[in-house]
């Protein structure tokens, strides 16, 4: 009875946020959803976030005119993912798990619709701002839980690829809900500089704080999707000068990564640089050896996605056209956690063994859609920057499943629909709009 009030008064407060601020409420929404936060800060907070989303896709509905590009797909996802719910449902696995499953689903869908029809609109201006917002107040909030030890929401672990004991490090790295929407800013800002380098600029107050989080989270997925992202967006903009200056970028990159590590040596004895150098060191421990040395092959993590691909395989035999439906638990739980006995690390044999074949390819459909909107505009530098971001995701779902946890699935519905929906005839000049948010976000916001 309990939930169902505080459910019910979040949903009122969404709607009044909506109505009272029906110019910037997608500012609050984002810093509400992704936002890194203390752990005294109630889980009801970040849940507001994503029932705030759904009163504003209703509001989009009312407010701005249809966009095939993005509403189909989005409608497409939600109605597709509300079926095979059911369908979970209806052969008895457990509704808590059922909702939990397809949550990320439903709000990819929606962060798609949303961002497909705000396209060209102040709310876009304003979806700017909160994510400069987010973006720096997770970064202050991550390097105040480096120094002083607070808690965040999410997860905090040894940055030792292998298991507690053996190799441990001194370094945590900190997974927040902020480090996707964080590799997802880096992939898109770093195509626009190959696409157009005066931009870069105007990205600034943006990379600085996305590059922090994602260096603190350790992770080799956001490096692989930035690699990608930095290939693709010329590629996707038919562009070959951009291309060769992302061949360029890649090399400097590498080249200053070990500059750093090598000054490094020389400061070691000052506090603040010294701790620096373990966050390097750490680094090139688990992610560069960690994609690249021998020690990829005693990887915890990697050996763990290895028995769940053999636990994924046998649930599709049999179930092959419709698979089992959201909330099916596939294999045993591991470590007394009920979450790993229905999530998967792997995307694509997941939505198989919840959907069979029927539903993988109404999810690649829905996202090979708003893509091709931005192969259709070759030249315009935005679409292709978010179509190459969104792609990159996609293609490391193999390994980390961005379409279905929540934080990282919103990132990827907004990708699909900018990359569908910026840049048209009738929109104002995105341009514009990057510069005036890069110039007043950070102060209008502290």
């Amino acid at each position: 009875m309990l939930d169902l009030a505080v459910l019910a008064t979040t949903l009122l407060a969404a709607c009044v946020v909506v109505a009272v601020w029906p110019r910037s409420w997608i500012a609050l929404i984002i810093f509400l959803s992704l936002a890194a936060m203390p752990v005294a800060v109630p889980p009801i907070v970040g849940n507001a976030g994503w029932i705030a989303l759904a009163v504003g896709a209703a509001f989009c509905l009312h407010r701005f005119d249809a966009r095939r590009s993005t509403d189909i797909p989005a409608a497409a996802l939600i109605i597709a993912t509300t079926l095979f719910a059911l369908w979970g449902l209806s052969n008895s696995n457990p509704p808590g798990d059922v909702f939990a499953d397809c949550k990320g689903i439903l709000i990819l869908g929606l962060a798609l619709f949303v961002f497909g029809r705000i396209a060209g609109t102040d709310l876009l201006v304003a979806a700017l701002r909160g994510l400069a917002a987010t973006l720096w107040f997770s970064f202050a909030c991550a390097v105040l839980s480096i120094v002083t030890g607070l808690s965040l929401t999410g997860r905090a672990r040894d940055a030792s690829l292998f298991a507690e004991g053996d190799n441990t490090t001194d370094v945590v790295r900190l997974l927040t809900p902020s480090t996707h929407l964080a590799t997802g800013v880096l992939a898109v800002s770093i195509g626009l500089w190959t696409l157009r380098p005066r931009l870069a600029a105007a990205t600034i107050p943006y990379v600085i704080p996305a590059f922090g989080l994602a260096v603190l989270a350790l992770s080799r997925n956001s490096i692989l999707v930035i690699a990608i992202a930095l290939i693709l967006a010329p590629i996707l903009n038919r562009n070959v000068r951009a291309l060769i200056r992302a061949i360029i970028f890649m090399f400097c990159g590498v080249v200053a990564y070990f500059l750093a590590g090598w000054a490094l040596t020389y400061l070691d004895d000052i506090r603040p640089f010294g701790q620096i150098r373990s966050i390097y060191n750490a680094y090139t421990g688990r992610v560069i050896e960690g994609m690249f040395g021998d020690q990829a092959l005693r990887d915890k993590s990697l050996e763990y996605r290895r028995i769940e691909m053999d636990y994924l395989f046998r649930a599709i035999s049999d179930y092959e056209m419709f698979g089992h439906g959201y909330g099916y638990s596939y294999k045993p739980p591991r470590d007394g956690r009920p979450i790993t006995a229905w999530f998967a690390h792997n995307y694509y044999l997941w939505t198989i063994v919840k959907t069979g074949m029927t539903g993988f390819l109404i999810h690649t459909v829905a996202y090979i859609s708003p893509i091709s909107q931005a192969l259709r505009r070759p030249l315009n530098p935005y679409r292709s920057a978010c179509a190459a971001a969104a792609l990159a995701l996609l293609a490391v779902s193999w390994a980390v499943p961005y379409a279905a946890a929540p934080e990282s699935a919103v990132v990827l519905g907004a990708l699909l629909g900018c990359a569908a929906a910026v840049g048209n005839p009738a929109a104002p000049s995105f341009r514009t709009v990057a510069r005036n948010v890069s110039a007043h976000a950070v102060h209008r916001t502290f």
